[in-house]
């Protein structure tokens, strides 16, 4: 889960002081806070999400290494025999 810094007692006095009720307040902050929590959720890589991919991009490393020496060998053997 992602830590979000959010100051929701200076949220809540700013939105007082500008006509909110303390209840309407409080309802804002936290569906705010929810909000902030739910998006950094979605849109931060977690430590399991990049030892995936780095996991991934070994795999698709090798497998291009492969792929060029299947191609590359023939080529090279065609070009030095005479």
């Amino acid at each position: 889960m992602a830590v979000v810094t959010f100051d929701t007692l200076n949220f809540a006095r700013k939105l007082e002081k500008n006509g909110f009720s303390a209840e309407q307040a409080a309802i804002l902050v936290e569906l705010q806070r929810e909000s902030i929590s739910e998006a950094m959720e979605s849109q931060l890589a977690t430590k399991a999400d990049v030892s995936l991919l780095d996991k991934e991009l070994a795999i698709v490393k090798w497998v291009s290494f492969a792929t060029f020496a299947i191609v590359a060998v023939p080529f090279v053997r065609a070009l030095f025999v005479v």
